[in-house]
């Protein structure tokens, strides 16, 4: 493999686990996390929804940079590109989901306490960057079993 196709390969590496490890949180969050949020109560609501903020932003303040900054690389120089770009449009799609969407439903819940509704439409717009970072990890199954190799 040539000094390029290795640097190729680590960075795909690296991609495909971020990837991988947003595949779960977002399948946590979606199915335990969020929906848990109308459990808590309106007594410990506030402290909850801190905790909530401060864990999940040190595990995806560093996956999802991560896999942004491999994304848009590999989007640039690896083959095929259409799978690439593909990949990293999906990627842009989950940002401005969290950017335009769960964010500021996250800071209406600091800011005015639990409101169902919120938590009800946390949880019915989480769907898109759930099929998102499915489908990203999906892909990148299907692309690495067809045997694919940096060149």
């Amino acid at each position: 493999m040539s000094e390029i196709g290795g640097w190729v390969a680590f960075l795909a590496a690296v991609h495909t686990f971020g990837a991988f490890a947003m595949t779960g949180v977002i399948w946590f969050v979606q199915v335990v996390q969020y929906p848990g949020f109308a459990k808590v109560g309106v007594e410990h609501f506030a402290e909850f929804h801190r905790h909530h903020c401060r864990a999940i932003g040190w595990i995806v303040g560093v996956l999802m940079p991560l896999e942004l900054l491999t994304g848009a690389t590999l989007a640039w120089v690896a083959a095929p590109v259409w799978f690439w770009r593909g990949m990293f449009g999906l990627l842009l799609i989950a940002w401005a989901s969290t950017a335009l969407w769960q964010g500021p439903l996250h800071r209406r819940l600091s800011n005015e306490g639990l409101r169902l509704e919120f938590v009800q439409e946390l949880v019915a717009g989480n769907w898109l960057r759930t099929l998102v970072w499915t489908t990203r990890s999906v892909g990148l199954v299907w692309l690495y079993a067809l045997g694919w190799a940096p060149s």
